[in-house]
């Protein structure tokens, strides 16, 4: 077996019911020459404790705890100036992967000598009892040369949200540490990362296995928005998904997928507006100026140009009557399915946690 190091970085916030299971699924993986690395972000919580205990067992633990909360994405990059493996996994402190990941990773890596080496992940929806599988990436380990990128994985960042994750894949550290710049984003900075990546690297290897797993947690998506985090979240979608359509064009894949790019566009706006009315006490004047900021951005006009309510229709996304009121502009009716969807999701919330604690 290959003595390559490999370093798990774990960036950690306030999981005290979580971390266990993520720190026993790497400590028993069955590649063995491993550093893992956990970055307390400043918690509140139990975390810390936890991992300290383990840190005690096991001398490949190595614990850093932050006394001002600055975020995963500056956890991770502490981590990379801290790993002293040859190659890099990122796992979210409240997810877990399989025994054999790190494993089967270096056998490709081995084997290819490839720069990243790509796997499959579950998203784990615990309280429905249900899991999403993302899309396969292929049906056998697949190595792809730069000259086959548009092919096998081009067309998966445009297509799927694959990509939109650091998680699920091993990297060489060395490409990392090309990228450690400050990119200030608090959304779509995964999907930035990995396109920056991607135009350097020379190699992937991709696996068809699904050996990571997302846990769900609804709680982080509807608590901690406000109107200037969402504000800011639009800002950052435009400024990432903008350069797809410079990458349609650099990678040489058909002008069709405009259209594949810019619903998809739409879709990120949609929801994003959608949150607003999460907010408590936002008042109809603020949600009228985010109106005016998102009409006036340049490529809500090239969204436009690009697609119609047709195309809208025929997408499989939700909230497709907000998508269409959003693209023709007609904000009154976005308002009113707006609280629409919102009172629904409310219903549906307190009718699961009815189901489940009667079933408890």
């Amino acid at each position: 077996m290959s003595q390559k190091m490999v370093t798990i970085i774990i960036p950690m916030y306030n999981v005290e019911k979580y971390i266990k299971k993520c720190i026993l699924s790497i400590i028993e993986q069955t590649y063995k020459n491993i550093e893992i690395l956990v970055l307390d972000d400043a918690s509140t919580d139990q975390s810390l404790d936890v991992v300290k205990e383990y840190e005690k067992k096991d001398k490949r633990i190595q614990v850093k705890s932050f006394s001002i909360n600055k975020g995963a994405d500056y956890a991770r990059k502490q981590g990379i100036l801290l790993a002293k493996g040859q190659y890099i996994m990122f796992v979210d402190a409240d997810d877990w992967i399989d025994k054999q990941t790190i494993e089967k990773c270096i056998e490709s890596i081995e084997k290819y000598n490839c720069d990243i080496v790509r796997f499959g992940i579950v998203r784990e929806l615990l309280t429905q009892n249900r899991k999403i599988y993302f899309k396969k990436f292929c049906e056998k380990e697949t190595y792809v040369k730069k000259e086959d990128f548009t092919k096998y994985i081009y067309l998966d960042i445009i297509t799927t949200y694959n990509y939109n994750s650091m998680c699920g894949q091993i990297i060489k550290k060395e490409l990392l540490q090309e990228n450690l710049e400050e990119n200030n984003l608090i959304m779509a900075e995964d999907l930035y990362l990995n396109l920056n990546l991607l135009n350097k690297v020379e190699s992937v290897v991709l696996l068809p296995d699904y050996l990571y797993h997302y846990r769900y947690n609804e709680k982080s998506v509807t608590t901690i928005n406000t109107k200037e985090k969402i504000e800011k979240k639009l800002a950052d979608i435009i400024i990432v998904y903008a350069k797809f359509f410079d990458y349609i064009e650099k990678w040489n894949l058909k002008k069709e997928y405009e259209k594949t790019v810019s619903l998809r566009i739409l879709r990120e706006i949609t929801n994003q507006y959608l949150c607003l009315f999460l907010i408590k006490n936002i008042n109809i004047k603020e949600i009228q100026e985010i109106d005016k900021n998102i009409t006036n951005q340049d490529i809500m006009n090239k969204i436009r140009n690009t697609i119609t309510i047709g195309d809208v229709k025929k997408s499989n996304y939700e909230n497709i009557k907000a998508m269409e009121y959003l693209l023709n502009g007609n904000f009154k009716k976005l308002h009113v399915q707006a609280k629409m969807i919102y009172k629904n999701k409310m219903k549906i919330k307190k009718m699961i946690k009815k189901f489940f604690v009667y079933k408890k």
